[in-house]
């Protein structure tokens, strides 16, 4: 038996086949209610007399000889749409959801594939936009409470093997992509040690598996990388799905605080710690920027929350925002947008505090397009390495945003915690849409998700 040797588990009776089995159940039960009716049999113990009063009660409604056929036919379709369903179930979830390298039986493969199947489409419509490791990072802890992300990625990125293959094949940057893809993949670890592979010798040196992978199913979509990624999230079976903001790269450049003008997205950070002065770079822009991904407009559109960040604010964040009409998208949303603040000053914003934050992206985008920061509390910071980003409350809530300052969002190495990071966003979501379809998606998910992060 499919069960033989192994305990009993609820985790076998999963939402997607818990209402199948009742169904089946009730029909098993009509059916033999009209046999009853048909055959007229008469009980012989108490609780089979009351049931057969209650039947005969039933029969007098309509005579036997119709009730009965009636009861029996109805009891059979039960029966068939539930074995049918719990069949389709299996098969669409098993065929999607193919058995995994770490899958150690198969029905442990089938009842994971059931459970993730189940869970697709649900949690609230989650829209990240950024670049570099701290959307990836967002995005590792985001996909436990939601398979409703969509990953909005910057495409200036011109350094190192993302640059050489878009200098040279023409595509659109892949690296940042590729990182979005591999966090949200079914198999991360496995995946992350093939796709972030780099090659050590030869003309291949320096580039990474997962942007040879990418640049070239985007030359096999005819150049287009979001198709090329909807592809590459099919073949790792990644939740949510991942857009460039533009299907052209853009030409990064900034100037600085003193007129001097750096181009190019990879020098940008260097240079702008050689200054010394707190606003080192007066502004970021475009010379000819391309139009954006109507595909990363609509899920704006669509979005029950949106967040910025975390990454690197002039280099990650910024470029995203450039678009004229990727604000407007944001700004006719529904949505609420949180910008989650870095965890410690880097080479781009050196001496910054919370509002500096606030005020560059409010800069390159609308005054009022924040509504609410996300800060690691300073005072549990407890690494030696990088000094923390200062709050400024009083500043921050003038400007009408809201301020949820969390302690310890850091892990060991000194960067956001995937899951404690995702876990103080969803729980400050559902405190803003307390119904019971918002809590109903995530309450279950949230308990398992905090037990990991108590744990870790």
């Amino acid at each position: 038996m499919f069960f033989a040797g192994s305990r009993f588990n609820s985790k076998y009776l999963l939402p997607g086949l818990k209402r199948w089995i009742v169904i089946f159940l009730i029909g098993i039960t009509l059916i033999s209610f009209g046999i009853t009716l048909t055959l007229e049999l008469r009980p012989l113990t108490k609780i089979s007399s009351f049931i057969w009063h209650f039947l005969r009660w039933f029969a007098n409604l309509m005579p036997a000889h119709i009730s009965g056929p009636l009861i029996l036919l109805a009891g059979a379709g039960f029966i068939m749409a539930s074995i049918y369903w719990v069949l389709k179930t299996t098969i669409d979830a098993t065929v999607s959801e193919s058995s995994s390298m770490s899958d150690k039986t198969p029905s442990q493969s089938i009842f994971k594939s059931l459970e993730k199947a189940r869970r697709k489409g649900r949690g609230p419509k989650i829209v990240a936009i950024g670049g570099g490791t701290g959307l990836s990072t967002l995005l590792r802890g985001i996909k436990h409470y939601s398979t409703n992300i969509t990953a909005i990625v910057t495409v200036g990125d011109d350094g190192g093997s993302s640059g050489r293959l878009r200098e040279e094949l023409k595509v659109v940057p892949p690296g940042d992509i590729r990182n979005c893809i591999v966090a949200l993949a079914d198999e991360e670890e496995v995946t992350t040690s093939l796709f972030q592979y780099r090659f050590q010798d030869g003309s291949l040196k320096g580039h990474s598996l997962g942007n040879l992978f990418l640049a070239a199913l985007c030359n096999i979509c005819d150049g287009d990388m979001a198709k090329a990624t909807q592809v590459a999230s099919r073949i790792l079976r990644s939740g949510g799905q991942v857009l460039p903001s533009s299907l052209q790269a853009i030409h990064l450049c900034a100037e600085l605080a003193d007129g001097t003008i750096i181009q190019g997205e990879s020098k940008i950070p260097e240079a702008a710690a050689q200054k010394i002065n707190e606003q080192r770079i007066k502004r970021i822009f475009c010379e000819s920027l391309p139009e954006p991904l109507t595909e990363s407009l609509e899920v704006i559109k669509e979005a029950d929350l949106i967040i910025l960040g975390p990454g690197s604010l002039y280099t990650s964040i910024i470029p995203n925002l450039l678009f004229p009409s990727i604000i407007t998208a944001i700004k006719e949303s529904k949505a609420k947008v949180l910008y989650v603040c870095n965890l410690v000053q880097d080479r781009e914003t050196k001496n910054y505090s919370a509002i500096d934050f606030i005020k560059a992206i409010h800069q390159h985008s609308d005054p009022l397009l924040v509504d609410a920061l996300l800060i690691n509390d300073p005072e549990s910071w407890n690494l030696e390495k990088g000094k923390p980003v200062q709050i400024d409350l009083d500043q921050i809530s003038a400007l009408g945003i809201e301020v949820i300052v969390r302690p310890k969002l850091q892990d060991e190495n000194g960067r956001h915690s995937p899951i404690r990071l995702a876990r103080s966003i969803l729980q400050w979501f559902n405190s803003k849409h307390p119904n019971r379809e918002a809590i109903s998606q995530t309450a279950a998910l949230l308990a398992t998700v905090n037990a990991k992060a108590n744990g870790g």
